[in-house]
Order: C-alpha cells, then sequence, then structure tokens
C-alpha cells in the first residue's frame, strides 16, 4: 500500500508543476498583450 501513495504523490506533484508552467506562460502572455 506505501508505493500506491509513493504513486500518487509523485502524480499530484507532476501535476502541480504543469499548473504552475502553464500560469506562468499565461501570465507571460497576458504581459505581453499589455
Amino acid at each position: 500500500t506505501g508505493k500506491r501513495y509513493v504513486a500518487i504523490f509523485i502524480i499530484s506533484k507532476k501535476n502541480f508543476l504543469e499548473i504552475q508552467i502553464y500560469n506562468t506562460r499565461f501570465i507571460e502572455n497576458i504581459l505581453i498583450l499589455l
């Protein structure tokens, strides 16, 4: 059962990083438009 929690943690961490990258690109696009 421990391995499953580790896998969930890694996946959620990866998703969090992807969201952070998406947000920074989105902000950069807004700044470019301004």
